[in-house]
């Protein structure tokens, strides 16, 4: 209860600038109380309390997305935001997950579990004759089948680019679930290279940026496009940072001079 509370604190705030600092206050007192309260139950994970931890995990990563102050454009400025952080809230989320998924259904997430897989196996079916030619994507795998010379990380390259070709990316109504599926899967292979900072995997993430500016709908993920954007820029070298030009024109982000 006590992460509804923050989360609804923290929409108020987000709808009442004037008035933000108030509500921040109440959101984290109640975040900080359900946090304490988590942090005795991940010492002994059972099937009982998974359930709990894992809305819990799974609304502090909203907490988080929703938390960095937004100018009135929705723009977020790198002091505020990181994400990096939800990166790994993404992780610990799936570790819990993975307690649940042999019994999902005989917990209370049952129907979430399966609203997650219609979700999922709908944007994976869609259309399923569609082929589509996304020419940013072609290059961007031949740049990286040049550049990458370990047959490990250009296998993971490989599949995390095929992965933004797949009809699913191109349905116009993505969802925050969706996100979170596509980066459940970067966990094993792809999520360690861009904790390494490999230039390669932060370009792909670039083009995943995308995915995310469709997402914006909802109001706690509105400018976390962009504020990535700049955080893969900025982390990126002079060759790199010419890889991005596309996805960064397509979304309408502009680089610094």
């Amino acid at each position: 209860m006590g992460e509804v509370l923050a989360l609804a604190a923290l929409q108020l705030a987000y709808h009442r600038p004037e008035q933000r600092r108030q509500y921040l206050s109440t959101a984290l007192t109640h975040h900080q109380a359900a946090s304490q309260e988590a942090m005795e139950l991940l010492k002994n994970v059972t099937l009982e309390n998974s359930a709990g931890l894992f809305i819990f995990s799974a609304l502090t990563i909203v907490i988080e997305m929703a938390t960095p102050k937004r100018s009135p454009s929705n723009e977020i400025s790198s002091d505020e935001g990181d994400f990096e952080d939800w990166l790994y809230l993404i992780q610990g989320t799936a570790e819990i997950g993975a307690t649940l998924e042999q019994a999902c259904t005989e917990t209370c997430l049952a129907p979430l579990f399966t609203f997650c897989e219609h979700r999922w196996t709908l944007h994976c079916s869609f259309y399923s004759a569609y082929q589509r030619t996304d020419a940013m994507l072609f290059e961007l795998q031949d740049r990286v089948t040049s550049f990458v010379h370990d047959a490990d990380t250009l296998d993971i390259l490989t599949e995390r680019i095929s992965s933004l070709q797949s009809p699913a990316c191109y349905v116009p109504d993505w969802e925050a679930i969706d996100l979170f599926f596509w980066l459940h899967q970067c966990i094993d292979g792809f999520l360690p290279l861009v904790k390494a900072r490999n230039q390669e995997a932060w370009v792909v993430m670039a083009h995943f940026c995308l995915i995310l500016k469709k997402a914006e709908t909802q109001w706690w993920l509105q400018g976390w496009a962009d504020c990535t954007m700049r955080k893969i820029h900025q982390e990126l070298d002079d060759e790199h940072k010419s890889w991005i030009l596309g996805p960064a024109e397509e979304m309408g982000w502009i680089p610094p001079v």
